[in-house]
């Protein structure tokens, strides 16, 4: 197997400056004195080519979420993004790549999920091309146990999200319009995939289309979180971006229960988290004492569009308390929160920027050219100083076709592989902005990257196996 080379960077243990939550109608900020020690790895990409594809299109690896797929392998959810094309966020469909080791990205499995097509509005009757976004659920690994060490009734089983917009198409089958916000009447649905898989096989036992407001009796979603579901007992937890039915108040963000019932897993519950703010794609960790955080990207162009916000709930999601504001933090692009090895939570997001480093006043949405990763202070109350995970100037060097390096929707989770030991893994996209918005062909950095994030402490595993005596 080829190896690739491997840097260890960016180690921090400094004084830092927190960002407080600020008080009604005002911004404040204390200094205080913590430390914080992570390290991450810079890998170059570990997945580009996609190895089924039109003979006449390019597709990509680009975003990627990973689950547990029994004690010693992981499934990544690769997300393809289809190349020179003018349309932003052309995506094509999912594939499903396992892993037990990370020094080595070959992959043991590549599954692919699902793929666009072409088919009839069903309010227009015009042609659409029903794009398949990335992948996001959850899965209870084979051989789980719960705390109890009682085998997990639902192990070896889990289900993946896509979200399916129509984009109209002309005779040839072609995207008629630049962005899916210049679609007049937009389809928009959901694929919902059951997955099993028993130790050598991965199998989507099942698939449907069904629209956003049929996920759940009296609300009405509108769009996938960044990241998979975390475990509660026998159910899976994540986020969601949804109002209540017939409401005319904007969304906000929230907690999703999975349960599986008949052989399924389906959405049973959803608890509003965030007001009905606009924020989306939602995140959420379990920290050490057991309580729940959840981290949201905020509305573009509004007031939280450049803040960190992160909510705190200490009975399981029932009620929420928001624990951290930090204005003008981040740009307004992905940010998720994650939790280190051992236990230590973390933001993910691109840094706030006056001005890109063409000397452009760029839009907050389009500042991606570093990717800065913020521990959280003991009290979950602030931001410790940010360690920087990726630098796409200083690695990649000058943009090939004249435009700004993006590495952007980081996501994180730790995972037990075939050493035998827990890791922490981070993955991230990567490309060039003219590749996404103007059609421009992809340069040798382009694709999904999967690093690692090292952290002091003994590792808290995420789940217990029957096969060894770790517990969670």
């Amino acid at each position: 197997m080829k190896k690739f080379p491997v840097t260890i960077v960016g180690t921090l243990c400094a004084t830092v400056v927190l960002f407080g939550i600020p008080a009604v109608g005002e911004d404040t900020m204390k200094v205080e004195q913590q430390n914080a020690c992570l390290s991450v790895t810079r890998r170059p990409r570990a997945f580009y080519a996609v190895a089924a594809q039109p003979a006449k299109e390019e597709w990509a690896y680009q975003i990627a979420h990973a689950f547990q797929l029994s004690a010693t392998k992981i499934g990544l959810l690769l997300n393809i993004r289809r190349c020179h094309v003018n349309t932003v966020d052309t995506e094509v469909g999912n594939d499903l790549v396992i892993l037990d080791r990370l020094d080595s990205v070959t992959p043991k499995v590549m599954v692919p999920l699902n793929r666009s097509e072409v088919g009839t509005h069903p309010r227009t009757g015009e042609q659409i091309l029903m794009c398949r976004y990335p992948l996001a659920g959850g899965f209870v690994p084979l051989g789980a146990c719960l705390s109890d060490g009682t085998p997990h009734p639902h192990a070896g089983t889990g289900f993946g999200m896509s979200h399916i917009i129509g984009f109209p198409v002309d005779a040839a089958g072609n995207i008629v319009v630049h962005g899916e916000w210049q679609i007049k009447d937009k389809y928009s649905a959901v694929e919902l995939q059951q997955y099993r898989y028993d130790g050598t096989n991965f199998i989507v036992e099942h698939a449907e289309r069904i629209l956003f407001d049929k996920l759940l009796a009296g609300w009405q979603f509108t769009s996938m979180p960044l990241g998979n579901c975390l475990a509660d007992g026998a159910d899976l937890l994540g986020g969601l971006v949804g109002k209540p039915v017939g409401s005319d108040r904007p969304t906000g963000s929230g907690l999703a229960r999975w349960q599986r019932r008949d052989g399924r897993w389906g959405l049973t519950s959803f608890v509003p988290v965030t007001e009905a703010d606009k924020s989306y794609e939602p995140s959420l960790v379990r920290d050490r004492d057991g309580s729940l955080l959840f981290a949201v990207r905020g509305g573009q162009r509004g007031p939280n569009e450049n803040a960190v916000m992160v909510w705190r709930s200490t009975d399981n999601g029932a009620v929420w308390e928001k624990v951290i504001h930090a204005p003008k933090v981040r740009a307004g692009t992905p940010v998720t929160i994650n939790q280190g090895l051992d236990g230590t939570p973390y933001i993910a997001a691109n840094p706030d920027r006056a001005t890109d480093t063409l000397g452009r006043r760029s839009p907050s949405i389009e500042m991606r050219e570093t990717l800065l990763l913020w521990p959280l202070s003991k009290d979950r109350r602030n931001l410790l100083e940010p360690l920087l995970a990726r630098d796409c100037n200083a690695d990649f060097g000058k943009p090939p076709h004249g435009s700004i390096w993006r590495a952007d929707h980081p996501v994180g989770l730790n995972v037990r592989l075939a050493d035998g030991q827990w890791h922490h893994v981070l993955t991230y996209r990567g490309l060039e902005q003219n590749e996404c918005t103007r059609g421009a062909p992809a340069t040798q950095h382009t694709g999904t990257y999967v690093e690692e994030v090292l952290t002091p402490g003994p590792a808290l595993p995420a789940w217990r196996f029957k096969t060894f005596s770790d517990k969670p």
